[in-house]
């Protein structure tokens, strides 16, 4: 069995040693290493295969790297796009220029999806707030997706999930609004508009939501969590205790869920079942320090 490697030299040399050897040969006898004949050579043809005018060539890819970013005269601390899956020197020359790497999805940035336009720049900013969300990539998706409008609804998903992290709620809604106006029953989006009316203070509306959203989707462990924290909010423990039950059933090791069962067999007066709940919280969770003081125990 052959091994494949990730990086085989020594195969492509085989495949070019007569060329390469002769090339290397000519560069030695005539001792012009740097911008010789040679490397103009080079220069030459890698343009005319590039279609391009001009080609500098450079003795290896993170040299290449760091000329390009150079040429682009950005200032300390502005931010470079880039990937995680690739070589370390993606990220050494932009923080060797004093620039600041934003790792991304590469998948988002499929460039079959659109490699140019409004809708080239909407999937763009999708992918710097996948990756880090931030007031300023928020700001901008909601600009370019006024600008391109494109079909699918996941970008609003993403600039709705970026509004509910800065509170920006009234937002939120609104955005959800809009997707709920193209996909009447996504489950997700009737979640978050729930969460987005809660934290404006219309309990009522969002326990309304979220009560419909699991008689439609019994099996969403996170609807089932969001509708048992609205009822412990007001006041409704006993229902919030079934929900949260519904919840752990559906995803055993969210450790918030037990918690907050825990929360609402406590203020049912039940100790003994509330203990378990936080006991078990830890157990799925043992940094999850609520539940230990909950308990009684110190933090570590």
């Amino acid at each position: 069995m052959e091994t494949i490697r990730m990086v085989d030299l020594k195969l492509q040399y085989d495949r070019l040693k007569t060329e390469m050897d002769e090339a290397i040969r000519r560069t030695v006898e005539s001792t012009a290493f740097i911008n010789g004949p040679e490397v103009h050579k080079f220069a030459g043809e890698l343009a005319d295969f590039l279609n391009v005018e001009h080609v500098i060539p450079c003795g290896n890819g993170t040299d290449a790297l760091q000329v390009a970013l150079m040429a682009l005269n950005l200032e300390p601390g502005d931010e470079v796009i880039t990937t995680p899956f690739s070589f370390i020197a993606s990220i050494e020359v932009i923080r060797l220029l004093r620039l600041v790497p934003v790792l991304v999805d590469v998948e988002v940035l499929d460039p079959e999806l659109a490699s140019q336009g409004p809708l080239a720049e909407v999937y763009r900013t999708v992918a710097v707030l996948r990756s880090r969300s931030s007031a300023p990539a928020v700001d901008h998706l909601e600009k370019v997706l006024a600008a391109a409008a494109p079909p699918e609804i996941e970008s609003y998903l993403d600039l709705a999930k970026g509004q509910l992290g800065l509170h920006r709620f009234a937002d939120a809604e609104r955005t959800l609004l809009g997707v709920l106006e193209r996909s009447p029953g996504h489950p997700l989006a009737r979640e978050w508009l729930a969460l987005a009316r809660f934290r404006l203070g219309r309990t009522d509306e969002a326990v309304a939501g979220l009560r419909q959203v699991v008689s439609e989707h019994p099996e969403r462990a996170e609807s089932w969590f969001n509708l048992g924290l609205f009822l412990i909010q007001a006041g409704d423990f006993a229902e919030a205790l079934g929900c949260l039950r519904r919840a752990v059933d559906a995803r055993p090791n969210m450790a918030s869920a037990w918690y907050y069962l825990g929360v609402a067999s406590e203020r049912l007066g039940r100790a003994g079942e509330a203990a378990a709940a936080y006991r078990r919280a830890l157990e799925v969770d043992p940094a999850y320090d609520r539940a230990r003081l909950a308990l009684g125990e110190e933090t570590p």
